[in-house]
């Protein structure tokens, strides 16, 4: 056994190396040290197992495994510059990944070097799997340079995939571009449709188009994405500092929070996380990128890196009952139930944080109050006209949380006729 470990060993440093011929002594440190790595990378230690990788990377700078775990652990520490040095030796090696050149791309933007982000983006095209953003990207770039947007709307039929991608990207370069009647009939046609990018359009654009005289229309936008935490919403947002435009940044980041959503509900989880990390270092204040970073970090196991991002998103957010709700999931019932009060508490009269709160309630066993509270709940949506679909799933919480309160109370009455029967028998 001694004798096969040490072979597997030396072929592991060879691949690792790339110089079979090392001396044994060293041969033997690089498998330490790798195995090192690998054990923190699996124990979700992911600062360390970078700093192993990339310790060994200055012996073997042509190992293509090493370049591989160097990028993976970068990606998932939020190394940017470790994550773009990787992709750059990968390239030297010719295997680079679909997503790498999106991450050459966010780098020229970010220094604002534009031929080099053009190429960039010429480069993902020829690559397919993401080749539909490069258009977007090129358009961006061209704002960022004062130019006129420039994206090319006549191949909206040719390309489903593209057009299905720049419904929102094109009302962002409305509002870059100071275009409000056009953005607002965008935004018309945009509201009936679904999806959290339809409501992450909405919240972008409100403080725009309020900025430019238009306060009925953003409160519209508004209350269409909030929903029934509109009222909740309004009394702790912090109007009043309106957003003059769609920033370049801020639409790359709705491009990449978009796709990488899409991607996390395929169970496509490690390019998901690479375009997660690209839309909060695009705009790092961004709640929807914060949220689906989060979502990444999670399918990748990562929840204490998740839990900490999230914790980072206000109560003044439009998304703090999304942030609420991923604090709370995961962990214990009784904890729930703390977080879920206590961002209740920062929004009151929230219908949906109210419903977490319950849920939390009836998970830690607490039906009675959980029930009050539905009943609180569905009598107050009486009053508010809240729509006959809210308040039907209102009622069906509450004939649920009746339900389980009954068939608890028959268990506990049946456990107990049982356990008095046991007890006689025992007797006799």
């Amino acid at each position: 056994m001694g004798r096969t470990i040490r072979i597997c060993n030396l072929a592991v440093a060879a691949v690792l190396l790339g110089t079979p011929s090392l001396a044994a002594a060293k041969t033997e440190d690089a498998v330490s040290q790798y195995a090192a790595a690998r054990l923190a990378e699996i124990g979700n230690r992911e600062g360390e197992a970078l700093k192993g990788y990339i310790k060994l990377y200055r012996d073997a700078p042509d190992s293509a495994v090493l370049t591989d775990r160097i990028f993976d652990s970068a990606i998932r520490t939020g190394d940017m510059a470790a994550a773009l040095r990787a992709v750059r030796a990968q390239e030297l090696n010719g295997q680079v990944s679909s997503e790498a050149p999106l991450l050459l791309f966010a780098d020229a933007f970010h220094k604002r070097n534009w031929s080099m982000a053009m190429l960039a983006a010429d480069e993902l095209s020829a690559r397919g799997n993401l080749g539909f953003m490069a258009p977007i990207l090129r358009s961006w770039v061209n704002v960022a340079q004062g130019k006129p947007h420039g994206l090319p709307l006549e191949d909206l039929d040719a390309d489903p995939i593209f057009a299905y991608y720049t419904t929102d990207q094109r009302i962002y370069f409305e509002l870059n571009a100071g275009e409000y009647s056009k953005a607002k009939q965008s935004l018309r046609r945009l509201s009936g449709q679904g999806g959290d990018y339809t409501r992450d359009a909405l919240l972008r654009a409100a403080p725009v188009i309020e900025a430019n005289s238009d306060g009925e229309f953003a409160d519209a936008l508004i209350e269409t994405a909030m929903g029934i935490d509109r009222v909740a919403f309004l009394a702790v947002s912090k109007k009043g500092n309106p957003k003059t435009k769609i920033a370049p940044e801020d639409g790359l980041a709705a491009l990449h929070t978009r796709i990488a959503s899409a991607l996390l509900e395929q169970k496509i989880n490690e390019p998901a996380l690479v375009l997660g990390r690209l839309a909060n270092w695009y705009s790092p204040d961004s709640a929807p990128a914060k949220l689906v970073l989060a979502r990444a970090l999670i399918a990748q196991g990562m929840t204490g890196s998740a839990s900490n991002l999230i914790e980072t998103i206000s109560y003044s957010s439009p998304y703090w009952p999304q942030a609420t709700a991923a604090r709370v999931a995961g962990v214990k019932p009784e904890a729930a139930v703390v977080k879920a009060r206590d961002a209740a508490k920062m929004w009151p009269n929230s219908p949906s944080l109210l419903l977490l709160y319950s849920q939390a309630l009836q998970a830690a066993g607490n039906q009675s109050l959980a029930i009050q509270i539905y009943r609180d709940i569905a009598a107050e949506a009486d009053k508010n006209g809240s729509t006959s679909q809210q308040r039907a799933h209102y009622r069906l919480s509450l004939a649920i949380a009746l339900d389980m309160r009954v068939i608890g109370t028959e268990r506990d009455v049946n456990l107990t006729q049982r356990l008095r029967s046991i007890a006689k028998a025992r007797q006799r």
